[in-house]
């Protein structure tokens, strides 16, 4: 069975004898260069795992691993040497100074630099010529010409010569200027990523470990430890066919690493374990609810009670939701974790790469959604059902129409078994128009104790497409916070399918069917009725 102890473990006290060496018998240094061959990424980090063999003699040696982070915390280094008849003693570091440690990746951002600088000087000679010779061209149409220019054609003639070669100057130079612009920006961009390497370039750490043989053998040695610097984010694409009712959505890793090390050739794992700062409930305390006009009283009292050093005031207790710390720890949720086909490379700076980590497809049902109070449009949606086994986390979504992009949005994302509904825009084909009638006020009368508000507004909607379509159109009435402001719909007006699909909003749901070239009338007519001493307050107008 494998050997795998931490530095910090007991089990290594166990090992006394790797202390000190046979007498006569030398220790030999074994010194490896390990390569990262698997990393496995959360939200907040790494985990790092090197990989080599090595071929030891039996005995006592020293064990060498080089080129490991300068900020590695050697009591989370996780070592295994792959072998049961080898044991592993003490593990200390040993710090490396050096230059340019984090090799192909850094050599090849300054590579680019020096290169986009080449090509910026360039741009900078372009310039200062077309701009001497704009000058002389602006001294020859300036000069005396027709002194030594016999005939009036080729007077003319070069004239227009001296112009068009005036425009195409004037035209190189501001398209050298445009291309420096962006040159100095992908400069600036670059000089950024190369400057991320500066706390890593000049120290490395190696980890020098006490092993002891049994017999000559070929080790395979495993390093795994933790990183910060790393982090991901979902990126989806919805990719929806309208005359099919059939919705693809494609689920990508936006993966980004400034660890000051180059993954090359890697397995690459994504994991949704999510870093905590805590993974216990916080403890409820006690909460105290009085009525305002007892505040003097009480406030006389505990002054009262603090001079007789007898604390003793009557307080009605509740359960609320006041906070109270708790110990912060790292923990791991519900996790489920992806492994990214084949082997990547992923070197470190400021630049995401994606990897496509899978693609569902389903059919949906298409309908068209609008809130015409707020905005006279109408906007397609797709509904289907999430059937997978694990949720879709939140991350951002590109949505595609027919082929064509149309935007993007965070989504909160799905869970298994939950009705979902994806927008894609605004449908042309359905009109949607906001016709006020008369609207009064106080229809009551200056004799009657309540006064009345009536708003009325019809809302019409006309389908041009050429098939049947389904359209929810949502609107609201204002939500009384008040017992003696009462809202109701008018006897006239259209009744909603549903009512109160929000209470926080007041929204109501009709659900229209519209034919061909169909045009259909909500009445939107509700009445506010309030007392007539009082004035109506409302937070914002629709």
């Amino acid at each position: 069975m494998p050997v795998s102890i931490h530095r910090n473990s007991p089990a290594w006290a166990l090992l006394p004898f790797l202390g000190s060496l046979a007498a006569g018998v030398a220790a030999d240094e074994y010194t490896v260069d390990a390569a990262i061959t698997a990393v496995s990424v959360t939200r907040s980090g790494a985990t790092v795992t090197r990989t080599a063999t090595l071929n030891v003699a039996a005995g006592e040696h020293t064990l060498v691993m080089t080129g490991l982070p300068d900020s590695l915390d050697l009591s989370r280094l996780a070592l295994s040497l792959g072998s049961d008849s080898v044991a592993l003693g003490s593990v200390r570091g040993r710090r490396v100074y050096g230059d340019a440690l984090t090799g192909e990746s850094q050599q090849t951002l300054q590579d680019d630099v020096d290169e986009l600088s080449y090509q910026r000087g360039l741009l900078d000679d372009s310039i200062a010529a077309a701009e001497s010779q704009l000058t002389l061209l602006e001294s020859l149409s300036q000069g005396k010409l027709e002194s030594t220019i016999d005939s009036a054609t080729a007077l003319s003639s070069l004239l227009t010569l001296v112009d068009e070669s005036g425009n195409t100057a004037r035209r190189r130079i501001r398209d050298a200027r445009r291309e420096a612009t962006e040159l100095a920006r992908l400069i600036q961009q670059k000089q950024e990523q190369l400057d991320q390497f500066a706390s890593f370039e000049r120290s490395s750490q190696s980890a020098v470990a006490a092993i002891e043989a049994t017999r000559a053998q070929t080790l395979m040695l495993t390093a795994t430890y933790p990183v910060r610097g790393a982090s991901w984010n979902w990126v989806y694409e919805a990719r929806l066919e309208t005359e099919r009712g059939f919705l693809e959505i494609i689920r990508k890793v936006a993966l980004a690493q400034q660890t000051g090390e180059s993954w090359d050739d890697v397995e690459l794992t994504i994991s949704t374990a999510n870093t905590a700062s805590r993974i216990a409930p916080p403890e409820y305390v006690a909460q105290s609810v009085t009525l305002q006009s007892d505040l003097a009283r009480y406030a006389q009292s505990a002054a009262s009670a603090a001079r007789r050093a007898e604390p003793e005031v009557e307080e009605v207790v509740v359960q609320g939701a006041f906070f109270e710390s708790a110990m912060d720890a790292v923990g791991t949720e519900y996790e489920v974790s992806f492994a990214v086909p084949g082997r990547v490379s992923v070197s470190t700076g400021a630049e995401q790469q994606l990897f496509e980590v899978d693609r569902r497809g389903t059919e949906v049902e298409l309908v068209a959604t609008s809130r015409p109070i707020r905005d006279a449009h109408a906007y397609l949606e797709a509904r289907f059902t999430h059937d997978e086994e694990f949720p879709m986390q939140p991350g951002r979504m590109l949505f595609y129409r027919d082929g064509s992009y149309i935007g993007s949005r965070p989504i909160a994302g799905f869970l298994p078994g939950e009705e979902s509904r994806l927008p894609f825009g605004v449908d042309s084909r359905i009109q949607v128009r906001v016709i006020a009638d008369e609207e009064s006020s106080d229809a009551q009368g200056s004799f009657f104790r309540t006064a009345v508000e009536n708003v009325r507004k019809r809302i019409l909607i006309t389908s041009f497409h050429e098939q049947v379509k389904e359209i929810d159109v949502f609107a609201s009435l204002p939500v009384s916070k008040n017992e003696d402001v009462d809202v109701s719909y008018d006897d006239d007006a259209s009744r909603p399918t549903e009512r109160a699909v929000n209470d926080n909003t007041g929204e109501d749901r009709w659900r229209l069917t519209l034919e061909p070239a169909e045009q259909q009338v909500i009445k939107h007519f509700y009445s506010v009725r309030y007392p007539r001493a009082e004035r109506l307050l409302y937070d914002y107008q629709p």
